[in-house]
């Protein structure tokens, strides 16, 4: 409808500046698109059914980009012991009502268990149990073999779980704190940042310019407020800081979700590796693309319900397929009474 809008504005004889990192926006809608980097024109290209979206990436990022996915290269990854397994959790949404009801999975070490569903059939609510930052009224949640169901978040943490929230200002950062403080936000109390009950700044400022080079995160300085810093170098700071200190399990809700494809091929290539390393990871996407690029096995949450699971080898459109069906909360044996149009309006 936004587009819908804005050509009937072009046609009425307006002109329309439309700004955005996305590439299939840029490319199904503008007349002519101008790339911008680091506050430098790079190009202008006109008639956008002509460009190629792969060389508009590599203009944005000023290198070519790497095809990121879990079979190119990567390889799929084999059963090993169990890292994360939820036993019957329900959880009661912000409403009162049940948002999980009675959902079991589980996720190997080593392992990317990708969730595919609609937004609001309880993703929010699975990564805050999990996370500490929500009670289960009933069920239980075993990392490596051990009970952590009434363990705060903090306490969560400590156990080695890391958490990228959809929110990364509200939940995931301060944005009037400024970058020393904001990455040592989940383990402020441990030794290397506390001496004495004191804030160690040598230590903190050694951390974070760690993580300024090893993440390649654009600032003003690293005692100015996170608030002022980009939407991708964010991302790029959050993650860094969940993934310090080689976590068991990473919880990944959206991890990026509004960044640019520059940070967004950072942020994959981070968690292909801590998946090499063998940890466990969930990863919540509404993009199947990036669930399927990733993901070993990918399962569909419906109605605070797995609908079943999907592993993930050649992607093809029956693969999308299935996925929407899943996302419809239609369970694989009901699958051929439904119609691929059904299908589609999920998606």
């Amino acid at each position: 409808n936004l587009f819908k809008t804005l050509r009937m504005m072009t046609k009425e004889g307006k002109t329309v500046l439309f700004i955005t990192h996305k590439l299939f926006e840029v490319v199904s809608f503008a007349d002519r698109i101008t790339v911008l980097r680091n506050g430098k024109l790079i190009d202008t290209l006109a008639k956008s059914e002509e460009v190629d979206r792969e060389l508009l990436a590599e203009m944005m990022v000023g290198r070519q980009m790497k095809k990121i996915s879990v079979s190119n290269g990567n390889g799929r990854s084999k059963p090993k012991e169990c890292g994360l397994k939820l036993e019957n959790i329900t959880v009661l949404g912000d409403r009162g009502v049940p948002a999980l009801n009675e959902l079991s999975l589980e996720i190997r070490c080593g392992e990317i268990l990708g969730i595919a569903g609609v937004a609001g059939n309880g993703q929010k609510e699975l990564c805050e149990v999990i996370a500490g930052l929500r009670p289960p009224t009933k069920g239980t949640i075993i990392l490596h073999g051990e009970d952590i169901s009434d363990l705060s978040c903090r306490q969560t943490a400590e156990k080695g779980v890391g958490y990228i929230p959809e929110d990364r200002m509200g939940t995931g950062l301060v944005g009037n704190l400024n970058m020393m403080d904001n990455s040592i936000l989940r383990d402020f109390n441990s030794c290397d940042c506390n001496k004495r009950g004191f804030l160690n700044r040598d230590s903190i400022q050694k951390r974070t310019n760690g993580f300024v080079t090893n993440y390649d995160i654009k600032h003003a300085g690293l005692t100015k407020p996170v608030g002022f810093m980009s939407g991708g170098n964010l991302q790029k700071l959050l993650v860094a800081r969940e993934i310090d200190g080689n976590p068991k399990l990473i919880i990944a809700a959206y991890p990026v979700h509004g960044v640019d494809v520059g940070a967004s091929e950072t942020i994959h290539e981070l968690l292909l590796e801590e998946r090499k390393r063998g940890a466990a990871i969930l990863l919540i996407s509404e993009d199947l693309e990036e669930l399927f690029s990733l993901s070993d096995r990918v399962a569909g949450l419906y109605s605070g319900q797995i609908t079943g699971y999907m592993d993930i080898g050649e992607v093809t459109d029956e693969t999308f397929k299935e996925a929407g069906r899943l996302m419809l909360g239609i369970k694989k044996s009901e699958n051929k009474s439904h119609s691929v149009s059904s299908v589609a309006a999920a998606l």
